[in-house]
Order: C-alpha cells, then structure tokens, then sequence
C-alpha cells in the first residue's frame, strides 16, 4: 500500500509540470541548438520547467523583447 502512495505522489509531482507558451527560458537550457537562457521559445513549441520543448532540425529560441 505505501508503495502505491509512493507510486501516486510521483506521477501527481511529474504530471503538475508548469507550461508556459512562449515564455522566457533560463537556466541553462541544453536540448536547443542554441541555449534559450534570456531567450524566448517559439511558438508553437512550449517552456516546461524552463526548457524549451525542442524538434530536431528546429531552432525554438528567440531573442527575448526584454
């Protein structure tokens, strides 16, 4: 039974993942060709836990307008 709360808690923390759409990226992102750090993502590709989702042949980051 504990193994099971234990099992639950975990995929409850993964699955409450914070998604930004087109929000700032910082702290050294290094899944993008380019690090997205003071940068946007483009859309349509997402900011989750301050990565960019990134493709491959893509390049997701923007220069940040601030």
């Amino acid at each position: 039974m504990k193994l099971m709360w234990l099992l639950f808690l975990c995929v409850l923390a993964f699955s409450i993942a914070q998604i930004y759409i087109n929000d700032t990226c910082a702290g050294g992102v290094h899944r993008c060709y380019e690090p997205c750090e003071k940068k946007k993502c483009r859309l349509p590709h997402k900011c989750i836990n301050g990565r960019c989702t990134c493709y491959v042949g893509r390049n997701v980051c923007a220069i940040s307008s601030h």
